[in-house]
């Protein structure tokens, strides 16, 4: 496809795009809404490198610098919560609204990515539109009809579709200050999300609009090495910045082992956005907020084993790589802040529960038809090592949008496993699997008792 092609069609896709405007979806759309659609968007490690691949292939066969890409896909996601004893998905569980919520969804979702790419510079644009299926329909069940007066439209037909939910997903650009042999120095600056650069299962789901320095090495027969350094922006209206580094080790003496160690710090000095008067309590204007407490340290082993290597393991049966990895994480800022359950009278301190790790094991490899992977993995996170809206991991559910220090529970807490699978239909169409399911670690740390969460999904790709 030619560069003015290429320009044309993603000006007039955008403009399509913004100028379709926002619906209102019909389900409750609580304040952590846009978290929830992050963290079931995030893509498990065999899909991202099947992407990329599928980009790798268009550059190689295409002589501009100018590359269009993206996918689509639909997906059905099936979904179980229960805190202490009261299902929350499916049967007359509702939302906030008096809508019912249903155990099951179907989402129907486009990426659309620019990437442009030079000697010395490059620069990429990802747009997303994320929406629920089914026709539209914004009227509420207690909403005034056309004479003004309150009407019960139960006796109508009512549908579940949104037309809207767009996104900038990706919008960052680099330069190459310094390029000799195999040593590469770069900066980059924009919007991505962390787990794009930094590596973690279990952290690193926010929002990156910030400046990286990259630096990357090889010791000739030893190991490639490299450093990560950002910062980035929190909450810009009251100057809460953040800060995160990432140091590897990867492929000693070429038998696929790598290590890794991250540091990123959370923490707000001074008083956060909320005052006394616009929260209506008397002890909101608090100094270094309770939440933002965090300076979390991850160490990450990987090994990955060639084909040939687990082919004369398995006598042949299996000729696929296979890579093993794990991590530790540790709050190191955890205060000595002491939690009280109210219905039980029992208590835990936060410095108490400041740790966490994750184990898997990842099978095969896709990139074209006919190739599939699998992965399994369980992970353990507790209630403070990580922030409630960093947690990337499994998680519970937490449909009613909660926040452990203001709700006594939230995104955190829980242990418990995830299982991925993905097959190749066809070199462009995939067909991926999850299902995890978790509990919750600490009774402490909750107002509701028992929990447990599940989910289900399907999803059929399309990706050019």
């Amino acid at each position: 496809m030619k560069f003015n092609r290429l320009m044309i069609l993603f000006a007039a896709t955008f403009a399509v795009l913004c100028g379709s405007g926002y619906a209102a979806d019909s389900e409750d759309r609580g304040r952590l809404d846009q978290y929830q659609e992050d963290l079931e968007e995030r893509d498990w490690d065999a899909l991202r490198s099947y992407l990329r691949s599928r980009r790798d292939e268009e550059r190689d066969e295409s002589k501009s610098a100018l590359l269009l890409s993206g996918d689509v896909r639909v997906d059905w996601r099936r979904k179980k919560e229960v805190y202490h004893g009261i299902n929350l998905w499916g049967g007359d569980a509702v939302d906030s609204k008096g809508i019912r919520r249903g155990m099951n969804r179907f989402d129907a979702e486009a990426h659309l990515r620019l990437d442009y790419d030079i000697k010395k510079s490059w620069a990429t644009l990802e747009l997303q539109y994320d929406n629920k299926a089914g026709f539209d329909d914004e009227v509420n069940c207690s909403d005034n009809n056309h004479h003004g007066d309150k009407a019960c439209y139960c006796e109508e037909m009512h549908g579940s579709g949104t037309c809207g939910d767009f996104c900038l997903k990706q919008a960052w650009f680099g330069y190459n200050l310094y390029s000799c042999d195999d040593t590469e120095f770069d900066i980059e600056i924009g919007r991505r999300n962390l787990y794009h650069v930094f590596d973690s299962k279990v952290q690193f789901l926010s929002r990156f609009d910030g400046i990286l320095l990259s630096y990357n090495s090889s010791l000739d027969g030893m190991f490639d090495y490299y450093a990560h350094l950002a910062g980035f922006v929190v909450d810009y209206k009251v100057n809460h910045f953040a800060w995160v580094a990432e140091f590897g080790v990867l492929n000693v003496y070429d038998q696929g082992l790598d290590f890794k160690y991250s540091i990123i710090d959370w923490r707000k000095q001074g008083h956060n956005r909320c005052t006394d008067e616009v929260s209506g309590c008397s002890d909101c204007d608090v100094r270094n907020p309770l939440g933002t407490q965090f300076v979390v340290s991850q160490w990450t082993t990987g090994y990955s084993m060639k084909k040939d290597q687990v082919a004369c393991l398995t006598g042949g049966y299996l000729c696929k790589p296979v890579r093993f990895f794990a991590a530790f994480l540790i709050n190191t800022e955890a205060p000595h802040f002491k939690f009280e359950n109210e219905e039980s009278g029992s208590h835990a301190y936060l410095n108490d529960a400041n740790m966490g790790w994750y184990a898997a094991m990842r099978v095969g490899d896709v990139k074209k038809a006919g190739d599939w992977a699998f992965q399994m993995m369980y992970q353990y996170v507790e209630a403070f090592v990580v922030p409630d809206l960093d947690m990337s991991g499994i998680g519970n559910g937490n449909v009613y949008d909660d926040l452990l220090i203001t709700d006594g529970t939230g995104n955190t807490n829980f242990k418990g496993w995830r299982f991925d699978g993905m097959y190749a239909f066809t070199d462009e169409i995939t067909l991926n699997a999850r299902y995890e399911w978790s509990h919750q670690i600490n009774p402490v740390f909750s107002h509701f008792g028992k929990h447990y969460y599940s989910q289900f999904k399907m999803e059929a790709i399309y990706a050019f």
